[in-house]
């Protein structure tokens, strides 16, 4: 109220709503906020409170005009493409996670989820080649298991087994997960 024209307040006045369990009126405070503010912040905000209320279309929207602000902006981008995956834009999501791996922006995680998109369109060979530059830590185990996944569909089973077992060793935290997946081959 002291200074309408300062947009932080109105970031956490939405946080305390949304701890609070009045998710509806951060929603609305944000809303108003972004509509009063050109702010990446307040829209960045309001993009993933949308998303975590799973209104895809708004947060796609409000994700579109931080990249107006800023093109770059990493996490809006990659929000933006997992958005158009969630929506099946497959095309869309795949340019932007395209573009992340060559900046060298989340390289893994644009590596496995184009990993991810080849293999639902059944382009195993693109897949496993976008699985492969997963590093260690993250998405690993599950790029090393939809690997495995695709061998075996390409008749592989042995190959399949032996990236299970070489995985369970240099996993041993998953090795619960990683024998049923062999047992399941």
């Amino acid at each position: 109220e002291l200074e309408p024209s300062w947009s932080l307040p109105y970031l956490h006045l939405a946080a305390v709503l949304e701890a609070k369990g009045e998710v509806l009126q951060a929603v609305a405070t944000l809303k108003l906020a972004s509509a009063q503010f050109k702010d990446k912040a307040v829209l960045m905000t309001y993009a993933r409170l949308l998303l975590k209320q799973e209104q895809y279309l708004l947060a796609k929207k409000q994700f579109k005009a931080v990249l107006l602000i800023d093109k770059r902006a990493p996490k809006a981008r990659f929000s933006l493409a997992l958005i158009h995956m969630k929506l099946n834009e497959l095309v869309d999501a795949e340019l932007i996670l395209e573009a992340l791996f060559e900046d060298k922006v989340f390289p893994a995680k644009a590596a496995f989820y184009l990993g991810r998109i080849n293999y639902f369109r059944k382009d195993y060979q693109s897949a496993t080649e976008w699985f492969e530059w997963v590093p260690k830590g993250g998405d690993y185990v599950e790029a090393q298991s939809n690997i495995s996944k695709i061998k075996f569909q390409q008749g592989d089973l042995e190959g399949a087994i032996e990236v299970v077992r070489k995985l369970r060793v240099a996993s041993p935290e998953q090795s619960t997960k990683l024998y049923l997946l062999e047992a399941d081959l």
